[in-house]
């Protein structure tokens, strides 16, 4: 299913795209990390000072990116920063899949592919909040309630 819209004080399920497979990327995006970064992505990090006003209802199952899940929400990433936007990339598109946008809302292009752009709006602590980031990170995700912008692909 896509994702968009604003996370407030409701329960909220995100599921994970991962990078599994070793290749070098190029082009301006980011992927939630698994295992190291593939070549030509770099690493990076947000942390999250989730709101405590509110039951801290986190919990998590599955494959997840690498971070910390606990009262606080920090995720790894893997960014590719070395190309252009605008040239598009060489990605598999038999299903649809996401990327997250990096340095700006702008989708990265994708050969084969049409890119729809979505948003998560994430409501963090209020009082003497804490988020952060480090090295490389999607676009926005860097400050006090991120928006997280996801760009979603499908064949065309």
């Amino acid at each position: 299913s896509q994702r968009a819209g604003h996370k407030a004080h409701t329960d909220f399920q995100e599921q994970y795209l991962v990078v599994l497979r070793p290749t070098t990327f190029y082009g301006q995006y980011c992927v939630y990390k698994s295992g190291s970064c593939p070549n030509g992505m770099d690493l990076g990090d947000i942390s999250w000072d989730d709101d405590n006003n509110v039951p801290n209802c986190n919990s998590n199952d599955g494959a997840l990116p690498g971070g910390r899940y606990t009262n606080d929400t920090q995720i790894r990433f893997c960014c590719a920063s070395n190309g252009d936007k605008d040239n598009p990339i060489l990605l598999p598109t038999k299903d649809p899949f996401f990327l997250l946008a990096y340095n700006s809302s702008k989708c990265q292009m994708v050969q084969w592919a049409v890119a729809g752009l979505q948003w998560i709006f994430y409501d963090t602590e209020h009082n003497e909040n804490k988020d952060k980031a480090k090295k490389h990170f999607p676009y926005n995700a860097g400050g006090p309630h991120p928006t997280i912008y996801y760009c979603y692909y499908r064949s065309k």
